[in-house]
């Protein structure tokens, strides 16, 4: 399970590098989170058809609506990856050249959250690349997520594993994913993320440190919109890692409030 590292500068201050994944059921806008985070100091990326409520926040914002566009701002957002020698797209060559197209303009200066708006975009993005490769090669589209599940599983993992490298830059990542019914007879009234490939499920898990889902539930005598961040909660939403993080069961949905909490604790304790 991933911790953010807090590191010790001459200051004794912490840079946090949060991996956070956002649940969120169908009908909820997670764009009023992003709403949550300082303008002057975030970058929202808005990926597909996007929300309408993302157009509202103050800060920087981009919207990215085809699979090389995504690569190029992953590029720069998770930097020159080693770790990825196979993928050009995070080579160093083509990351300074994706700078270079840039003209000298620093998306990231000034930032410490990214916060990208979302799974679903990715996922059609990537489906949409897919079937354009299919018409350009004459092959047919019936096989796209059978024989090309795998590579599409590998291409969708190498972009989130590039995605939250931001963290090595000391850039928090948050990720939004859509939950869904659970198909499982024994968790019926259960809602899980909207993922079909246990494997990139799996990896997101994984790299993330902390997972919250967004919800609207009866507290206190009114229905309030808050972040479930108990793994154990009587509603069965999935969650990660709130107690190593001093979370309370139940907090308002502001991500700045929580990176700020999350920054308390790991500070008293590293």
């Amino acid at each position: 399970m991933g911790r953010p590292t807090p590191i010790t500068e001459h200051t004794a201050l912490y840079t946090m590098r949060i991996k956070g994944v956002i649940l969120f059921p169908p009908m909820d806008d997670v764009g009023l989170l992003a709403q949550s985070l300082i303008p002057t100091s975030s970058l929202l990326v808005d990926i597909g058809h996007g929300s309408l409520s993302c157009n509202r926040f103050k800060g920087r914002r981009l919207q990215v609506d085809n699979w090389s566009g995504l690569l190029e701002i992953a590029a720069i957002v998770g930097d020159i990856n080693p770790e990825l020698g196979g993928n050009a797209y995070f080579s160093r060559q083509h990351v300074t050249s994706v700078r270079r197209g840039l003209e000298g303009k620093n998306l990231l200066e000034g930032v410490d959250t990214v916060f990208i708006n979302g799974w679903h975009g990715i996922s059609t993005l990537l489906d949409w690349h897919v079937q354009g490769q299919a018409v350009d090669t004459m092959e047919d589209r019936e096989p796209i997520h059978n024989h090309f599940g795998t590579q599409s599983g590998q291409r969708s993992i190498q972009l989130l594993r590039q995605l939250f490298r931001a963290g090595k830059k000391g850039i928090s990542v948050w990720l939004t994913v859509p939950l869904k019914p659970s198909t499982s007879p024994i968790h019926t009234n259960h809602l899980v993320p909207d993922i079909d490939q246990p494997e990139i499920l799996q990896e997101l898990l994984c790299i993330s440190d902390l997972v919250v889902s967004q919800a609207s539930i009866w507290v206190d005598g009114a229905v309030r919109t808050v972040l479930v961040t108990d793994p154990h909660n009587k509603w069965g939403l999935p969650a990660k890692s709130a107690t190593a993080f001093g979370l309370a069961p139940l907090e308002p949905p502001d991500l700045s409030a929580l990176s700020r909490k999350v920054l308390v604790q790991v500070s008293e304790g590293g």
